[in-house]
């Protein structure tokens, strides 16, 4: 089983599959994607907010940790796609 160090957390591709599951019953229709958010993680023709997902996947609030890399090498770690979102790239 994959699994990643976050924070002193032990984050397997498991718990974030079930945060990826969560987001989308719990926060997909009123999260704001806004020019702030510049990756996603890309799983099964859906988009998602890297430091959202890894927050609910560890329990880690979003505030207590930085994006972009340090973030997206977690999800890379468990063999997820991040891809870096533009204008021609819209959240889904």
């Amino acid at each position: 089983m994959a699994s990643t160090i976050f924070k002193g957390k032990k984050i397997t591709r498991e718990m974030v599959l079930e945060a990826m599951k969560r987001f989308d019953t719990e926060h997909r229709t009123d999260f704001n994607w806004s020019r702030r958010h510049k990756y996603a993680v890309k799983h099964e023709g859906r988009r998602y907010p890297p430091k959202e997902i890894l927050s609910l996947a560890s329990g880690v609030r979003v505030g207590e940790f930085s994006g972009g890399i340090e973030t997206n090498c977690r999800f890379w770690e468990l063999g997820f796609e991040v891809i870096r979102l533009g204008p021609e790239t819209p959240p889904q």
